[in-house]
């Protein structure tokens, strides 16, 4: 396993974005990404080990829209992580690159078009529309997926940002805590004590 490939499933466990409650989130993107290509199933995927997770589905058939995942073998996106990107696939049965890979009768990809999702020169995934039927791409769809992207790795660098905040206040918090000096929060307009740590508590001698 690479050191990018570790860094990657490094980040995405850590961020949430691989658990359901991350989903709500993101689920506007792929409704936006179908109704603004015409195509009838777009995917916000993040590559892990063995599998690709759906952050973002709209159009996906079952047993893969119920599992929210498939096998990572089963991925188109997953050829982003070689390529910088776009990846397009107008016709998968005459496209020699997809013609015989898993996931065009595993998942009815007959068209295909997805860009990388990159956070922090990390690609952890895909935003890509697929269509059963082969289908014409142009630059306006393109430039739609890419705007799209843009957008979900800012609500993913949002989310990033906020648990780091999250982890730097409880970490302050413990050391205020443990500080040998009293600490108080007052309030500004009346001066009252709003909070203290233990040290501030026993010179208030509470």
């Amino acid at each position: 396993m690479s050191e990018t490939d570790q860094a990657r499933f490094s980040l995405l466990r850590h961020s949430g974005l691989l658990e359901p409650e991350a989903r709500a989130s993101f689920q506007r993107f792929a409704r936006l990404a179908s109704s603004l290509l015409h195509m009838p199933t777009a995917l916000i995927t993040l590559l892990d080990e063995n599998r690709q997770v759906f952050l973002s589905q709209c159009g996906m058939s079952e047993p893969w829209q119920s599992r929210c995942e498939t096998p990572l073998e089963y991925s188109y996106c997953q050829s982003l992580l070689l390529e910088p990107g776009p990846l397009v696939v107008e016709d998968s049965l005459k496209d020699q690159r997809f013609r015989d890979h898993p996931g065009r009768q595993k998942l009815s990809i007959g068209a295909y078009a997805g860009v990388p999702l990159r956070v922090n020169n990390l690609v952890l995934g895909a935003l890509c529309v697929i269509d059963s039927q082969g289908h014409k791409f142009d630059q306006t769809h393109l430039d739609l997926l890419n705007d799209l992207a843009d957008s979900v790795v800012s609500e993913i660098r949002l989310r990033l940002t906020a648990q780091a905040l999250e982890h730097s206040q409880a970490h302050l918090t413990a050391l205020l805590h443990q500080a040998p000096l009293g600490v108080f929060e007052l309030c500004d307009q009346t001066g009252t004590v709003r909070h203290g740590n233990p040290m501030a508590g026993r010179m208030l001698g509470h």
